[in-house]
């Protein structure tokens, strides 16, 4: 017979697959989606970040998306499950490649931006609203994830005894820190760079339920479209991709190429020598990707 862990891991991945088929535009009831915040205003939220579901598991589960014709597209890459034709297309492109806004310009549309989906409990605190109490998944960007990863890597709470400094397991049901997620707006989009774990000790989890209401966070995302991927190299290479959050100034090119390799080397000139303006939904912190990559 199966377990509750087993049907609900099972009911994560139909959702997923329906969700996919129905072209991804439904909403997950259970993912915390920050709103976006108005300029000046600052919006807080205080959560526990779960543990992993096993031992086996990490806390997060890494993943990113290509942006295609207007629906996400999951890369097999960054989800470790093969190689992704997008991406390579993109690492070939910046190969040789020095500017540094060419760079930008080729990782901004064939890189995708990796982000890291966690299992949350909220505080009863005031400023979480209707969400105090609730166990949910939240997809943290990497500005987010940088400040657990340190909080993870601290050998101990620092010298300020008034402000201690997570540090270790903050996941521990028995010892576990609150993260402090403030967001403001900053270029049209939430930035999250303030955030960082609220300085006090750790304590105990409020809710004894909350671990037995965590997600399958593996089971949230939908399996990589190939098809699609391999497509839009395809359209890439030959110049007739149509991806609708680019902007492009038009150039004039002497003669076409006839063999991949050649086709790549014509795009990577056009990357230097053109000007691309990208702008992708949800790209708060692509900055430190490309930072990542070194562009």
């Amino acid at each position: 017979m199966a377990t509750k862990e087993e049907r609900q891991a099972k009911i994560e991945a139909m959702r997923a697959k329906m969700n996919a088929k129905l072209g991804g535009f439904k909403r997950d009831p259970d993912e915390f989606r920050p709103p976006a915040v108005e300029p000046e205003k600052t919006k807080s939220y205080y959560f526990h970040v779960l543990p992993a579901v096993s031992d086996e598991d990490t806390f997060f589960y890494k993943n990113a998306a290509h942006w295609i014709n207007n629906r996400t597209v999951q890369c097999p890459r960054v989800h470790e499950t093969g190689d992704c034709p997008v991406c390579q297309l993109g690492f070939d492109m910046m190969e040789g490649v020095t500017d540094k806004k060419a760079r930008s310009a080729i990782a901004k549309k064939f890189l995708p931006q990796q982000k890291y989906a966690i299992n949350v409990l909220f505080t009863d605190d005031k400023v979480n609203g209707d969400l105090a109490g609730k166990v949910m998944w939240f997809n943290s960007p990497q500005s987010v994830f940088n400040k657990m990863k340190d909080a993870l890597m601290r050998e101990n709470a620092g010298d300020d005894s008034k402000k201690p400094l997570a540090f270790g397991d903050f996941t521990d049901p028995d010892a576990s820190y609150i993260f402090n997620m403030s967001i403001v707006e900053k270029g049209g989009y939430n930035n999250y760079d303030t955030s960082d774990f609220y300085p006090s000790a750790p304590v105990k989890l409020p809710n004894d339920k909350a671990l037995d209401q965590r997600h399958d966070l593996k089971g949230k995302f939908s399996e990589p479209d190939m098809k699609v991927l391999v497509e839009f190299e395809r359209k890439s290479l030959s110049g007739g991709d149509e991806t609708p959050e680019e902007t492009k100034t038009e150039t004039k090119t002497e003669a076409k190429s006839e063999t991949k390799t050649e086709q790549k080397s014509e795009v990577k000139a056009k990357a230097e020598t053109k000007k691309v303006e990208v702008t992708t939904p949800g790209n708060d912190d692509l900055d430190a990707l490309l930072e990542e990559l070194g562009a």
